[in-house]
């Protein structure tokens, strides 16, 4: 399972990502709406992990957006 963790909190993104590695999946980081768009128009996630809060764009735009697409 390929996994998209996108939170602008550098910590908290290395908190989440290595404990899901210790999981086993695969784990992709993104600390802004912009990267983390074009990481999922270039390959398919299982899950995407999204914080509200991000600095160029909500979270919830981004997720609104992945809806429509």
């Amino acid at each position: 399972m390929k996994i998209l963790v996108v939170d602008d909190d550098a910590a908290l993104t290395k908190l989440i990502s290595n404990r899901l590695k210790q999981e086993h999946y695969v784990v992709e980081t993104a600390q802004n709406a912009e990267y983390a768009m074009d990481l999922l128009e270039a390959a398919p996630y299982s899950l995407v992990v999204l914080d509200v809060v991000l600095p160029d764009v909500s979270g919830l735009e981004v997720c609104q957006t992945l809806r429509r697409q």
